[in-house]
């Protein structure tokens, strides 16, 4: 059951690692998932690809109602109690499912978990374990304390007999149980799990209790090392705070080793224990075809991996950026202070620093996608696509990572509202003379410090010299005397930062990776879709410099490299014009 905020999402790594890092078995997986929360999660689950599972979704959104009439206090809103729903949403045709939290971290096969099933009377048609705090003993008597056995179940594991809750008439009977108790204690406190332990005090006979081990609970009330002597095969992190507990400590190193397995190796593990494929031939060599050069065009995807931008805005900033450039993205983070969706190349071991790195930037609206490093020339179009297919925003500022964006937002914001379906918004890109000023405080602030800068040439045209057709057709000359939006023609191999509408913005081509045209053949399509190229008079950008790129020094190097990107470029213009019924002339 998948919802609420961003944790949710990186918990399900952790979870979902877990469980595959253990067991080869073949899985059935069930997503019961909101709306806002339903294409992200099936964009992860397409994107991992896993072999030997398969996985359905149900939406959560269309059974909400049925719960939200419960008074509820806990953090986990709605979705806790959709637990009680669960025999409600799956269909009929399912006769047992295992319901698990996604803070669990499993350490063994889940299957030994899964077998506990035969050990059920004919009465029983939940399993659980023991809650290991002692709340609800209720030694101060409070009334907000729900009704339970003892010290109640932990709902964070149910093992549910389906067909048994459905032959008992559950839904009925929860509600009932719900009802009473609610007139009693005025709320649920711990959601779902108060009115599991009313309904099986009602009911005690339909309850199977499992072992501690498998939900070790390791939040701030639970007393696991106290209560369960048994060796933990299921690691429960049951708490919204951090905490300092001996055993919590121990234990989060356990869910930090998991945060660094590499999910493709996983992935292809299963797919090795699925298909059991015979030897073959060694693979040809590459070194003298170009297809080595070619980024991979299928990855794993954690879209929204770390906040999410929840409206419409009228302008956000899509960019995309490697690991290695996460500093630069923070300082223009710092300065942008629009709406961002951002595409990140790292590895699995990387996610808890990005993690803690946007969340120190205190931003609502930043939606940081992930994608999971393979052997690949850097996918650079893959995930400017990533960011570009995960923003709901009006008008989207393609520019890469390490550009600080000056100017006055709200006026830009007015300029790119007034672009039609086939305008962009260039904005002129600069950058320093002087490679070692990493200081951005230093960089000019307005239009009036950035045309003195150019005058003194402590500022020039972005790859104004290496390589000048990029950015030439800007007509800086113009620029600096513009109060105005004006407009540009396109000249040969410009490759510009600008304002699109996100309705009008064609895709990147994939086969484009590493250094070489992948911005210039994206121009190249708009122009050929006959796009009018405007520039703002009033912002501008300033690039960080960084340490040249394995791709750039390729370029530089590598002849054979530089004619295959030359040869994929003139592919792309030939397909381009078919298809949009251009005659091309040599």
């Amino acid at each position: 059951m998948l919802g609420g905020n961003f944790m949710t999402r990186l918990m399900f790594m952790q979870h979902f690692k877990s469980v595959l890092s253990y067991s080869d078995h073949y899985f059935r997986l069930y997503f019961i998932v909101d709306d806002d929360n339903m294409q992200d999660v099936q964009d992860l689950m397409a994107s991992w690809n896993v072999s030997n599972c398969d996985w359905f979704f149900y939406n959560l959104t269309e059974y909400e109602d049925r719960v939200k009439w419960i008074p509820n206090s806990h953090y986990s809103k709605y979705y806790g109690l959709s637990k009680l729903l669960i025999p409600e949403i799956l269909p009929d045709t399912l006769g047992k499912i295992m319901f698990v939290d996604i803070d669990f971290v499993f350490r063994t096969d889940i299957f030994h978990l899964w077998q506990m099933f035969r050990n059920f009377d004919r009465n029983q048609s939940l399993g659980m374990t023991e809650n290991l705090s002692d709340y609800y003993l209720n030694k101060n008597g409070k009334k907000s304390v729900w009704t339970a056995r003892g010290r109640g179940f932990n709902t964070g594991v149910i093992m549910m007999d389906l067909d048994r809750l459905r032959d008992m008439d559950f839904k009925t009977k929860w509600r009932a149980v719900a009802n009473k108790y609610l007139r009693i204690h005025g709320k649920t406190t711990m959601s779902d799990q108060d009115i599991f332990n009313a309904y099986l005090y009602e009911y005690p006979q339909e309850v199977k209790t499992l072992p501690c081990a498998w939900n070790y609970q390791l939040g701030v009330l639970s007393k696991s090392d106290k209560l369960c002597f048994e060796e933990p095969q299921a690691l429960h992190f049951n708490s919204q705070n951090k905490t300092v507990r001996k055993n919590y400590l121990l234990y989060n190193a356990v869910r930090k080793e998991i945060d660094g397995i590499d999910g493709t190796e996983l992935r292809k593990r299963r797919s090795l224990v699925s298909t059991h494929p015979a030897p073959s031939s060694p693979t040809p060599s590459k070194t003298n075809t170009c297809e080595q050069f070619l980024p991979l065009q299928n990855f794993r995807v954690l879209p929204n991996a770390l906040g999410k931008i929840k409206e419409n805005p009228e302008l956000c900033l899509v960019t995309q950026f490697s690991k290695d450039r996460l500093h630069s993205f923070v300082k223009n983070a710092r300065k942008w202070n629009r709406p961002i969706s951002a595409a990140i190349y790292g590895k699995d071991s990387d996610l808890a620093e990005i993690a803690d790195v946007i969340k120190a930037l205190n931003r609502s609206d930043i939606a940081i996608h992930v994608v999971f490093e393979e052997e690949s020339t850097y996918p650079i179009n893959f995930l400017r696509n990533v960011a570009i297919n995960h923003t709901e925003c009006v008008n989207m500022l393609l520019a890469d990572a390490d550009f600080i964006i000056y100017g006055d937002y709200k006026e830009l914001e007015d300029q790119a509202r007034n672009l039609t379906e086939k305008e962009v918004l260039v904005i002129p890109a600069f950058e320093t003379t002087n490679a070692s000023m990493t200081d951005v405080s230093k960089f000019p602030q307005t239009k009036k410090d950035v045309v003195l800068s150019f005058f003194n040439k402590t500022v020039q045209m972005f790859r104004g010299k290496s390589w000048p057709n990029a950015h030439n057709a800007t007509n800086i000359v113009e620029w600096i005397a513009a109060e105005h939006v004006y407009s540009v023609n396109y000249n040969r191999n410009y490759e510009p930062y600008f304002i699109i509408k996100k309705t009008s913005c064609p895709m990147y081509d994939l086969r484009f990776g590493g250094y070489g045209w992948n911005k210039v053949t994206h121009v190249l399509h708009l122009r050929m879709l006959n796009f009018k190229f405007l520039v703002s008079p009033s912002s501008f950008m300033i690039h960080q410099d960084h340490t040249i790129s394995e791709s750039l020094v390729r370029w530089r190097q590598d002849s054979h490299y530089q004619k295959c990107l030359h040869d994929l470029k003139y592919q792309f213009l030939r397909e381009t014009a078919t298809m949009l019924g251009f005659e091309l002339h040599d």
